[in-house]
């Protein structure tokens, strides 16, 4: 039986994606979902925002997907007092300075001497890859402007986003993979995900940040084609 890879992203520079209009969450999900309706038997890998949609396109979809694996995810309530934090900064700072802080990218136009290192807890080449897209592609002079309201909508919906029941619902169908370095979700969110979803797998890696799919890919590759077993923590 043949396998495919469909590799999916924001559709930034997409002008027929409609930014900035109705429930964006729901946009996307939807947006993606059409990706890959063709195909039978799919399991996603989503980081981050991105596995967070994915619980909804395995709601839109249904039996086409198989499994879901969430790397870094949210998908519970954002606290009260988080959101407006968050929405607070983004609307006093504007979306430049908000997303050059949130993202760490604004401290050195030197990769080596910048904040955004924080993020990874070991520094490898694929981190250096990840600012290079950053600062080259999508801060780029023809792309900066949609990028970046784009990138500001996206905080907006996501403070607003609450896939709780969806945890509950698919949580036999969920891999659970969590960073124990993560700045952007912290240990907290992972015994939330434990208390909510019990019949989830849980894979817990040690000393990586947020983008463990960077940091770590082979670890990552490893939990994806079953050869570890999940953690017992």
């Amino acid at each position: 039986m043949k396998a495919y890879v469909v590799c999916l992203d924001y559709p930034y520079f997409d002008s027929s994606f409609a930014w900035g209009e109705g429930d964006l969450i729901e946009k996307l999900a939807q947006y993606f979902a059409t990706k890959i309706e063709g195909y039978q038997q799919v399991e996603i890998i989503g980081v981050s925002l991105g596995a967070t949609i994915s619980l909804r396109i395995k709601e839109i979809l249904g039996e086409k997907i198989n499994h879901l694996h969430l790397i870094s995810s949210g998908g519970h309530k954002v606290a009260s007092f988080r959101k407006e934090m968050i929405l607070t900064h983004l609307r006093d700072l504007g979306p430049e300075e908000f997303l050059l802080k949130s993202l760490e990218v604004g401290s050195s136009e030197d990769f080596d001497n910048s904040d955004f290192k924080s993020h990874f807890h070991q520094t490898q080449i694929w981190a250096q890859d990840y600012w290079d897209y950053y600062t080259k592609k999508l801060w780029s002079k023809e792309n900066v402007q949609q990028a970046k309201l784009g990138l500001c909508e996206l905080v907006r919906a996501s403070v607003e986003v609450n896939f709780e029941h969806l945890l509950e619902r698919f949580d036999d169908h969920l891999s659970i993979i969590w960073a124990d370095q993560d700045k952007v979700f912290s240990m907290r969110f992972y015994e939330k995900f434990k208390n909510r979803c019990p019949r989830a797998r849980f894979y817990l890696l040690q000393n990586v940040g947020h983008f463990s799919p960077l940091e770590t890919p082979e670890r990552i590759l490893h939990i994806l084609e079953g050869y570890e077993k999940p953690s017992s923590v």
